[in-house]
């Protein structure tokens, strides 16, 4: 099921995160209820053909974004701890909302022994990756979240997310384009146009807009932070 923006609005400001465009969509005028449209595949393009209409979808940045998405659902789909690790810790909300930051969770232990981080390399890795590329991503993208959105009517929330049963697709917040990129396992990969919001269970790989880390420009002159962490060198926290 698809909602219009309006209707969103009125139920929930949090998927406005997912993409800095959509913040900019203009709400003048109002849809109806029997406006709404209400199946999945009314509202996506697949990426060859936004492609093909001349769209930039990926930067060098955002490629890496596109990696890490691809291996995240992967990594979900075979395993059911992992889906329950990453709800348990959105549902801490350490920085008030219901994100997940890659870089202070990566090495805690999932399952089997495994890290969080382990569980992504061996998903890259089965799509011929190899570690140089999760370092590279770490690198570039210190402050990559996984963000649990919560959608409209209740169709999905960190607090309602069934573990056990649902997959969920992944979308990137990007700046490269007004729509949304996602990875679904029935789908593969298709654009979410920006003005629909899903009420189908998605979770969302962006940059922690909460959180600033040593690698940032202006870093120095942030006063009132709080260090969540030290990784690889790089100082995170939150502010």
């Amino acid at each position: 099921m698809i909602f219009s923006v309006q209707k969103f609005r009125e139920k929930s400001n949090q998927w406005l995160l997912l993409s800095a465009t959509v913040l900019s969509i203009s709400l003048s005028s109002c849809e109806k209820e029997e406006n709404l449209i209400h199946t999945k595949n009314n509202s996506i393009t697949s990426l060859d053909a936004k492609n093909a209409q001349g769209e930039k979808i990926y930067d060098s940045q955002s490629e890496n974004q596109r990696i890490f998405g691809k291996a995240l659902l992967e990594a979900m789909k075979n395993s059911p701890t992992l889906r329950k690790f990453i709800k348990t810790e959105a549902l801490k909300k350490f920085n008030h909302d219901y994100d997940v930051l890659f870089a202070t969770v990566k090495n805690e232990i999932v399952e089997e022994g495994k890290t969080f981080r382990d569980i992504i390399l061996e998903n890259l890795e089965k799509n011929g990756q190899s570690e140089e590329i999760l370092k590279q991503i770490e690198f570039t993208n210190p402050l990559l979240t996984i963000f649990v959105p919560s959608l409209p009517e209740n169709s999905f929330s960190a607090e309602t997310w069934d573990t056990e049963n649902q997959i969920p697709d992944v979308a990137l917040r990007l700046f490269t384009t007004n729509d949304v990129p996602c990875f679904s396992l029935e789908k593969g990969e298709y654009v979410l146009e920006a003005k629909y919001i899903p009420s189908f269970p998605i979770v969302v790989i962006k940059h922690n807009e909460r959180v600033i880390s040593s690698l940032n420009e202006g870093y120095e002159f942030i006063e009132n932070k709080t260090t969540l962490a030290t990784v690889d060198g790089c100082g995170i926290q939150i502010y």
